[in-house]
């Protein structure tokens, strides 16, 4: 066997396996701002319209 087409299969393993094995995340939304610029309930809101969790 070549040395170069070994190299690609075992790359092309493992970027195989790396595909299958990844989870779908929950979407997440960081807000940076200060403490009581934003109101309580708008994060709570947010997620519960669009089902994209703020924090």
């Amino acid at each position: 066997m070549n040395p170069k087409v070994g190299l690609q299969l075992v790359l092309a393993s493992l970027l195989s396996t790396r595909i299958l094995c990844t989870e779908a995340a929950e979407p997440q939304m960081n807000i940076y701002s200060w403490y009581d610029f934003i109101a309580p309930d708008a994060t709570k809101n947010f997620h519960e319209e669009t089902g994209i969790k703020a924090t």
